[in-house]
């Protein structure tokens, strides 16, 4: 007969040190252990200084289980000796504040070098690195033997500061104004987008290729006169502000100078938060009523010397005749003209010297000029220039008398803007 003995085998400690007194089992390891929790949020995240700094409230509390306790005072810092750390982004510090004896929280001092987040570069990380040494707890044990000793996916997001906006109007003169009196006003505001772009929204119908933003999905308005209504195109890259309609009541008196507008993030192809971009909104868009307003296009005011396509030095046209089509015609595409935009109605044919007078045009340097429209004056310049190096750069102002408008107001000094500067730039 043979009889068949089922043996128990023996188990050992999965792990033995030198006192035997000091043997564990794998479940006596286990029970020593770490957690690890944000106190709000997933991440710790850029002050609104956006210097690189770190939120002062955000911190990660590390909580110590079955017996395990911190060494050291309450309220003070660990060591660098007691953990060590890695993929701190360059500037950082991280400090580790021991709060009672099962508990501490991670920090982080200092300014990021790379803090960047935008559609261009995104320094953002979610790989910081902390393990505790031994020497951080009061106990014996090697710290390899501590579940959670080493956490691998702190994450840091930077403020996204991306969207760059700025505003320009086309004509000059920082606002909007009423024209003909008759409550429709003009003027267009360019908005333009640094680090994003804007997005291209579907062209509106029967043929027309504008395309129209819409209000309250991609921007909000407020405080704008009845009667006028907000309108925002796609304007190549950028986009542009305008009213239609007509205002209710346009005296002077219901000029309105806080009209806010804000972009919104579904405008932008990447942003999805604009809470920290100061430039999304403009809070001081005005509009003028029955005003007298002299405003430059978008063109500029400075004239610049070309004596390639011009024949010569000195000189900021190809033509020196004051007639408006000869000088078009002599170089089309190639002409320095420069237009002065009136908000009422101009005289079909202003005459120098009655209706403005020209002050600082250098020596030789004769203006033409033309009114092209009831609203419009373009001026530009013929002859050349005696001296004509760089160091002659300079400026001339035409100033407008009332006679101007067809019908004038009671003075001058109710024109605004009726100085306008210029400025001359030699190449030589």
């Amino acid at each position: 007969l043979f009889f068949l003995f089922h043996c128990k085998p023996k188990i050992e400690n999965s792990k033995k040190s030198n006192n035997k007194n000091n043997e564990k089992t794998f479940e006596e390891i286990l029970k020593k252990r770490i957690t690890y929790s944000y106190n709000t949020g997933d991440k710790y995240i850029e002050s609104t200084k956006d210097d690189g700094s770190i939120d002062d409230s955000k911190f990660i509390t590390v909580t110590l289980q079955d017996g395990l306790t911190f060494k050291g005072e309450n309220n003070s810092l660990l060591t660098d000796t007691d953990y060590t750390t890695k993929n701190v982004p360059v500037g950082l510090t991280m400090e580790i504040t021991k709060l009672t004896e099962t508990t501490a929280k991670i920090t982080f001092k200092g300014n990021a070098k790379l803090h960047s987040n935008d559609a261009v570069t995104i320094n953002n990380v979610n790989n910081i690195t902390v393990a505790f040494e031994d020497s951080a707890f009061n106990h014996s044990s090697d710290s390899f033997d501590i579940l959670g000793r080493s956490k691998n996916d702190i994450a840091i997001g930077y403020l996204y500061t991306g969207a760059i906006l700025s505003y320009r109007y086309f004509w000059d003169g920082a606002t909007f104004y009423e024209k003909d009196n008759e409550g429709e006003v003009d003027n267009i505001l360019t908005v333009s987008v640094e680090k994003d772009s804007f997005i291209s929204p579907p062209e509106i119908g029967n043929g027309n290729r504008v395309r129209l933003f819409i209000e309250n999905t991609h921007y909000t308005v407020a405080n704008v006169p009845d009667g006028l209504t907000a309108r925002v195109v796609k304007f190549s890259d950028d986009i542009q502000l305008s009213f239609t309609g007509k205002a209710t009541s346009h005296r002077s008196a219901d000029n309105v100078k806080n009209i806010i507008f804000t972009i919104l993030p579904a405008a932008l192809q990447t942003a999805t938060d604009l809470a920290n971009t100061v430039t999304k909104t403009k809070n001081d868009i005005s509009i003028v009523f029955d005003v007298y307003l002299l405003s430059l296009s978008g063109a500029g005011d400075t004239f610049t010397e070309n004596p390639t396509k011009y024949g010569g030095a000195g000189r900021f046209s190809k033509s020196d005749s004051k007639d408006y089509n000869t000088m078009l015609f002599a170089a089309p595409d190639d002409q320095q003209v420069r237009t002065v935009v009136y908000s009422k109605n101009i005289i079909a044919n202003p005459v120098a010297g009655t209706h403005f007078t020209v002050s600082g045009l250098p020596a030789n340097l004769e203006i033409g000029f033309t009114a092209i429209s009831t609203t419009i004056f373009s001026i530009w310049i013929v002859k050349s220039a005696t001296s004509h190096a760089n160091i002659d750069d300079t400026t001339f102002t035409i100033t407008f008398d009332k006679s101007i408008f067809a019908t004038p107001p009671a003075s001058n000094d109710d024109i605004i803007g009726r100085v306008q500067t210029f400025k001359l730039d030699f190449v030589d």
